[in-house]
Formats: C-alpha cells, sequence, structure tokens
C-alpha cells in the first residue's frame, strides 16, 4: 500500500519513482527485469529463467504488471522449449515476493504434472494453502465491520477485512460474513488464531496459458533452484511449494562450508502495516474506536508518514495436517537440497549455474 502523498515519506518516495523514470527514459538507468531468459555459455541443453520479483520494480507501470510477467515467462518457456533445452534452472537470488497471487499462479504454469489429466477450474497450488490470522479484538471488530459493508457497498469491499477475500480450507468455499475471522479460533502455541484460510487466487490463473498447453513440464531431476538464501515472502513461498512437493532441486549458494542451509529466507504473510490498517478503519468507520492503532503522527510531529510493518497471517508448513502445535513455516528449518559454496567469483552468474547443475548431476 502506498504511503499518503502528503506526508513527508510519501513525497519522498514519490519524486523518487519520477527520478527512476527519467533516468529509465534518458537510457541513463536500466531496471533488472523482473523476468528474463537466457541460455548458459559452454551447456548447450540448460536455460536459465530469472525471476527478480513478483511485483512492479524499477518504476514500471503496475496496471499492466501482471500481463507483462506472465507473458514474459510464457515466451521464456515457448523458447526453452523450441531451442531443446532439457534442464531448466530457475533463479531466484535476490527475489524480495510481491504479489502471492501471482506466485501462486505462476507454479501452476510451470509444473502442468501437479494435475496430469489436465487442470480444473478455480484450483491450483493456492488452495493447498493454510493461513491463519492471529485471532484478537481488533481483527473481530474490522471483520464484523467488513461483513457489513460487504451486505450494504460490496463494490466498496475490498481490503482484507472483507469476507469474501477469503476461503475456507476445509469446505474451499468463499466467506460471506465475518466467521472468517471470529469463528473456530483455536488456541495454540502462538496464541489464539482463526480458522484455516486461503486467498483467492483463481483469477490470476487466466494470464497464463492453460498448464501443459506449451510447455509440458519436466522431472525434478531437471528443474534447479538457485538463490543465495535470500529469496523471500511471496518467493520463499513459491520455492517452499516447489521443494516441499519434491518438484525440484534447490540450491542455496553461501552460508558455511558443509553446514545445510536454508533456500529461502522468511515466508511473510500479507504484510501490514499500521497506517494502511488505521486507513482501512476509516474506509469501515471504526478509526476512532479505541481498539484501532492511531496515527504515530499523533504522538509526534516527529514521526509523521511512519508506520509499523507486521505480518497479518501465517502460513502452514506444505503437505502436513494442520493441528494446534504445528509451528508456521517461518518458524520450520527446510534445509535446501544442496549448499555449495560461492564459485571463485560470487557475481559471475554463468559460473553460478555450471556450478548449480554440475553439483544436481553430480549428485544423480
Amino acid at each position: 500500500r502506498a504511503l499518503p502523498a502528503s506526508s513527508h515519506n510519501g513525497k519522498l518516495e514519490h519524486y523518487f519513482e519520477r527520478l527512476v523514470r527519467h533516468l529509465i527514459y534518458h537510457s541513463l538507468f536500466e531496471p533488472t527485469p523482473e523476468v528474463s531468459y537466457d541460455t548458459v555459455d559452454g551447456d548447450a541443453s540448460v536455460g536459465v529463467l530469472k525471476i527478480a520479483a513478483f511485483s512492479a520494480i524499477g518504476g514500471e507501470d503496475s496496471a499492466t504488471f501482471t500481463e507483462e510477467f506472465t507473458a514474459n515467462v510464457t515466451d521464456a518457456l515457448s523458447e526453452f522449449v523450441h531451442s531443446n533445452k532439457t534442464t531448466l534452472v530457475l533463479d531466484l537470488t535476490g527475489n524480495g515476493g510481491g504479489d502471492i497471487c501471482l506466485g501462486y499462479a505462476t507454479l501452476r504454469y510451470l509444473f502442468p504434472q501437479l494435475d496430469l489429466p489436465g487442470p480444473r477450474e478455480g484450483t491450483g497450488p493456492h488452495t493447498e494453502a493454510v493461513y491463519h490470522v492471529q485471532a484478537s479484538p481488533l481483527i473481530e471488530l474490522l471483520a464484523t465491520q467488513g461483513e457489513s459493508l460487504l451486505q450494504n457497498d460490496p463494490i466498496s469491499c475490498t481490503s482484507e477485512f472483507c469476507p469474501s477475500q477469503w476461503y475456507s480450507t476445509t469446505t474451499k468455499r468463499q466467506f460471506l460474513n465475518a466467521s472468517w475471522a471470529t469463528q473456530g479460533v483455536t488456541d495454540t502455541v502462538l496464541g489464539n488464531v482463526s480458522q484455516g484460510l486461503y486467498y483467492g487466487c483463481s483469477s490470476y490463473n487466466d494470464f497464463f496459458p492453460p498448464p501443459g498447453a506449451n510447455f509440458k513440464g519436466l522431472s525434478a531431476d531437471h528443474v534447479i533452484l538457485v538463490s543465495h538464501g535470500y529469496c523471500g515472502s511471496t518467493c520463499s513461498v513459491f520455492s517452499s511449494f516447489i521443494q516441499q512437493h519434491n518438484l525440484a532441486h534447490t540450491v542455496a549458494f553461501g552460508g558455511y562450508k558443509d553446514v545445510a542451509q536454508q533456500f529461502f529466507s522468511f515466508p511473510g504473510g500479507q504484510v501490514y502495516t499500521t497506517g494502511a490498517l488505521y486507513g482501512d478503519a476509516v474506509a469501515l468507520g471504526v478509526d476512532s474506536n479505541d481498539l484501532v492503532p492511531q496515527p504515530l503522527s499523533n504522538i509526534s510531529d516527529l514521526y509523521a508518514g511512519s508506520t509499523v510493518s507486521f505480518a497479518l497471517v501465517a502460513i502452514s508448513p506444505w503437505k502436513t495436517q494442520w493441528n494446534k502445535t504445528l509451528l508456521p513455516l517461518e518458524y520450520t528449518f527446510v534445509p535446501a537440497t544442496y549448499n555449495p559454496v560461492f564459485p571463485a567469483d560470487p557475481l559471475n552468474t554463468t559460473a553460478l549455474y555450471h556450478a548449480a547443475v554440475s553439483v544436481v548431476r553430480n549428485a544423480s
């Protein structure tokens, strides 16, 4: 969520984005593309799909980002197939996350073997996710107001506290009332949490061709994920799904020699801010309620535009039966398949890809 343009930080962000666009326009700066495809010198069998982010970076028009992202991924895999490559390296180094629904849709397209007879409408990796919201009087207040807004002004009901944003992990049905947050609350090792939920992401599937149309998928021995261990947020959800469904080998460079390293960092969980939360409370008409955290600028002008980030939800480890003692994914260590040291030059991507392919092939 963007900071208000009237705040000091919001103005700085606005000016910075204008500067980036100006530099790009005059060819003085070339941003890292979110999606790119390359080959590897010295190994004609390998193609590299680099995904730097699941959201717009470098000043692009975010309104067209999803279409451009999915088109670039589709074109990359078409080129991979037409050039008779047999091993796909998924480079996720430096990927800090982005749109979670885009991450799920990309998984569905990259791995058509998840549903070999043909994809079902409305299903995909996102329907396997199990999220929980921390239960509290504040969440109950906002969820109750969200239910009222959905009934009286559904077009305006777009925040995370609108019940229709959520689906039940048990029934796979969309919520129409506040029960997503108020019923099925369980006392767990992390305190009281809501019933199991997942985001409605199926509309994103339509940005890609049907899984298996132009790319039939590859066996796990021919898909290699590469990172420095800093693949975060949506990228963590994306890569952990691949790893825990045995869809690829994961190679995490760096760390300590001969010591297991995790491929991904923080899974995140719909990172929210107190400023955004206050904005939702305003939209829901409860901003003056004592439960709602007020803007930090109310304390002092020194805090104008400042906010505090927090995770709204926690995701459970994949392919596990949830129970109240199960820790969320961010508290679970999942070692990468391989954790080699960096090549002599850690910035040499060709050497990095050769090393990743070599460690997987030598172990096969």
